[in-house]
């Protein structure tokens, strides 16, 4: 059994539908491509993948550099594929702990001996800790009888070391609440990345002692292998969750002992530099010293586990210190006569530590080294594949410059309400059209009726209403569906619970875990009651004018015709002779009249703006720039780590948003005229009032041509409304469709944790009655000396922008919690 430890592989499995689902996620995301185009990288995919997971088994995985070489070009690809790929890409990677479960027997350790989890980081991860477990094979198979085997060791003990380091600083991009196992924990990488150095310490402590350097350097050295000891020790103690349930008991004894010893070498080594000074007290004291930490280092290695080469080291550094302590003793009390400080007055020894984490180039910028030149380790993998997160910022850049544009038409909308609701407010045009034209309809209105026909009038809106409400009956139903699918789950783990009320089921009760899904389905009925409202404001306000508006869309003029009634009083005609009082009418109704031609004008040159804006985001393509602008992305900070997501994209889009800014500029301007002209107008209205002469007659015409201006206003407000109304329902029904098949695959999982659970549990239990359980224990190693080189959620759905007259879409949320491992419970599933 070797003196040093080397961390074993996690193992994994083939995943036989790596090639259906990667071809199946390309075809349903990445519109612009097929699935065929990749279908060598795919392959190459799966190949490389099967060629570097350590398998469970005698075989695992070869150590051998150039199954490091694999190892590493696995990587490099993992990085590269993320830039191209979300986390979830409907694939799970299958893990199990590189130590056997250490707890007694439950049957969350039966469950848990491998961990599926739908990430392509988890799978970098993963990667990682393997080539940081192949660098301590290598450094564990290198024999350290010469020096150039102990530099080896060395390097490579550094190399692992950095290796657990990288892949606990990578956690983050999980994006999980906590370590999806305890041994890709912080405190268990910590573990590992100190175990690392303080072996690559102890080989240079090595090499130091075969150099013959003088003793108090090598005292130096000493020391900080015992701190890198203590430091491993401190990171395994601190570890949630604690060591005892992630790794061997024999390894927490193995640095316990090597920690003691070590402290006891430096003493010992100290002790003949005090000699070799006439310190004579201090030697003795620190002989003493040396001799306490080796009794307990021998006393913890009585706890099992611990190679008997080091034990043996023990002993005989036990025999020296006993031998030098005698002459020392005899020496000083007979010659010297030196006061023997106690060990807390003894001078500390500083630690030279000659080890660092090295992380290898390929490692750590591995997307660099993706080329067939020399050192490369060859092309990336789906390079033409345009990546996920520049869909994603396309599509939300579409929504950027459509909320924009909704901006801009809610502006207008809000305009052209102050200016119909100011006009009705002085009963104008009606009163104006009924002076000027006392029989027949005016143009503007023959205009406004022939708009509304050709648009389909009340029926259309009807129609549209009806639309509504059918979609939005089937968002309801879907999720009814939901919320149906979680409780006959519910119902199904009541009565297993209930049929096996003594098994500790790993998985918490279904009320539990799936509040997540039924609060969000609770929150999505909210927002569809109070949309519902929004819609029965919309039905009453068409109940209120659909005689008005159907009179507009009458394919009868004669009708239309019959609701305005003539009058017989207008003004002078053209060489009449007219009174004072009637010509003062006649100035002041042509100047009304021009004043509402020009609030005409104003209005409609608003609406080409918006129109014009419109037209402009149907062909504003900013695909090339985002494509530039991820190219550019893709050659910054440290490319090892590179993650491209849209939000880095805002920059790029708060810029080409800029060329909507002259429409706002024009809606603020149109604004400020409007409110210009409406003053006059009130003011010119007054005076027509006061100079002209009307009857009963002309009162009703106005009545009914003012009537019929304002419901042609109310109909463009009932068709936006309907419009919004039934683009929010569609918008909803993605979402609410993303979280059914969030919750059908959740259920699908729960049932088959459960299956297994209860196969687990009746398998585990038959064993329980024949035969105790084993004690599991570490692989047997060869002593080190005689060890030879041998050759490892949719995409969130698109934001709806906020609607005057309904709810806000609620947002798809970041579910990649589900599943994910809490450090207080057993491993679970859902």
């Amino acid at each position: 059994m070797p003196n040093q430890l080397t961390t074993p592989f996690k193992p994994s499995q083939p995943l036989p539908n790596l090639q259906a689902a990667v071809r199946s996620y390309i075809s349903e995301h990445f519109t612009d491509s097929h699935p065929d185009e990749f279908k060598a990288d795919i392959k190459q995919w799966d190949a490389l993948r099967n060629g570097v997971i350590a398998r469970e088994g005698p075989k695992g995985l070869d150590v051998h550099v150039e199954t490091l070489h694999e190892l590493i070009t696995y990587h490099a690809q993992l990085s590269f594929i993320s830039t191209k790929f979300p986390l979830d890409i409907g694939l799970s990677f299958p893990y199990a702990q590189p130590f056997p479960p250490q707890t007694t027997f439950s049957l969350s350790a039966a469950l848990s001996d491998f961990y599926a989890l739908p990430n392509v980081q988890y799978e970098r991860v993963a990667t990682l800790f393997n080539i940081g477990a192949m660098y301590s094979q290598l450094a564990g198979a290198e024999s350290r009888e010469a020096t150039e085997g102990i530099k080896r060791a060395v390097a490579w003990f550094q190399n692992a070391a950095a290796l657990f380091a990288h892949a606990s600083a990578s956690l983050p991009l999980l994006r999980l609440a906590e370590a999806p196992t305890p041994d890709l924990s912080a405190g268990f990488l910590g573990m590992l990345e100190q175990l690392m150095l303080a072996q690559a310490q102890e080989c240079f402590w090595q090499k130091a002692v075969l150099d013959k350097l003088k003793n108090g350097t090598i005292a130096k050295i000493s020391a900080a292998v015992s701190e890198f000891y203590e430091k491993a020790l401190e990171a395994a103690k601190g570890a949630r969750p604690p060591p005892s349930d992630s790794v061997p008991s024999s390894w927490i004894t193995h640095l316990t002992v090597k920690n003691h010893h070590f402290a006891a070498a430096a003493q010992y080594r100290k002790s003949l530099d005090d000699l070799g000074s006439n310190r004579y007290g201090d030697e003795l004291g620190r002989l003493k010293v040396a001799q306490d930490l080796v009794k307990k280092a021998l006393d913890a290695s009585k706890r099992g586990g611990v190679a008997d080469a080091v034990i043996s080291d023990l002993k005989s550094l036990q025999g020296i210190l006993a031998t030098n302590v005698t002459r020392a003793t005899r020496d000083n009390d007979l010659i010297y006569l030196q006061p023997i400080p106690a060990a807390s007055s003894l001078p500390s020894i500083p630690a030279a530590a000659m080890v660092k984490p090295v992380l290898p180039p390929e490692v750590e910028k591995p997307i660099q080294h993706l080329h067939t030149g020399p050192g490369g380790l060859g092309q990336p993998l789906f390079q033409t594949l345009v990546p996920f997160a520049v869909h994603l910022a396309i599509s939300l850049w579409d929504e950027r410059k459509e909320q924009r544009v909704r901006e801009l038409e809610g502006k207008k909308a809000d305009l052209d309400g102050v200016q119909a609701s100011t006009l009705h407010s002085l009963n104008l045009p009606g009163s104006l059209q009924a002076l000027e034209r006392p029989a027949g309809l005016p143009p503007t209105l023959l205009k406004k009726a022939e708009e509304v026909r050709q648009e389909g009038g009340l029926n259309a809106i009807r129609q549209l209403m009806q639309d509504v409400r059918r979609v939005a009956r089937s968002d309801s139903d879907v999720l009814e569906e939901t919320l149906d699918l979680l409780d006959q789950e519910a119902t199904e783990d009541e009565q297993l619970r209930t049929t096996y009320p003594t098994a500790n089921f790993s998985h918490p009760p279904s009320h539990e875990a799936n509040a997540h899904l039924t609060s969000q389905t609770q929150r999505y009925r909210e927002t569809l009651a109070a949309a519902s409202s929004s819609d029965e404001l919309v039905r009453q306000k068409l109940d209120e004018w659909e005689r008005y508006i159907g009179l507009l869309g009458t394919d009868d003029p004669s009708t239309l015709e019959s609701f305005v009634p003539s009058s017989v009083t207008t003004l002078s005609a053209p060489g009449r002779p007219s009174s004072p009082s009637q010509t003062e009418q006649i100035r002041v109704t042509r100047e009304l009249r021009a004043a509402l031609e020009e609030l005409d004008d104003v209005v409609a040159s608003r609406g080409r703006a918006v129109d014009e804006a419109r037209r402009l985001s149907k062909r504003d393509d900013v695909r090339p720039a985002v494509m530039r602008e991820a190219g550019e992305l893709g050659q910054r900070g440290a490319v090892g780590e590179v993650r491209i997501e849209a939000a880095q994209f805002e920059p790029l889009f708060e810029r080409e948003l800029g060329k909507y800014g002259r429409y706002e500029a024009e809606l603020e301007e149109s604004g400020r005229k409007q409110g210009e002209l409406l003053e006059n107008i009130r003011t010119l209205n007054k005076q027509f009032l006061a100079a002209r002469k009307s009857d009963s007659t002309i009162k009703r015409r106005e009545q009914a041509l003012q009537t019929l201006d304002l419901a042609y206003h109310k109909y463009r407000e009932l068709r936006l409304n309907v419009l919004e109304g039934l683009q929010f329902y569609n918008d909803f029904a993605g979402i609410a469709g993303q979280l059914r098949t969030a919750a059908q695959g959740w259920v699908h999982a729960r049932r088959m944790e459960k299956q297994g659970a209860v196969g687990h549990l009746a398998d585990s239990l038959n064993n329980v009655s024949h035969s105790p359980s084993p004690v599991p224990s570490a692989p047997p190693q060869q002593p080190y000396e005689q060890q030879q080189h041998l050759p490892y959620a949719p995409p969130p759905a698109p934001a709806s922008a906020p609607l005057s007259q309904y709810a806000s879409v609620p947002q798809a949320q970041d579910d990649s919690r589900w599943g994910a491992w809490d450090e207080s419970k057993p491993i679970r599933f859902g």
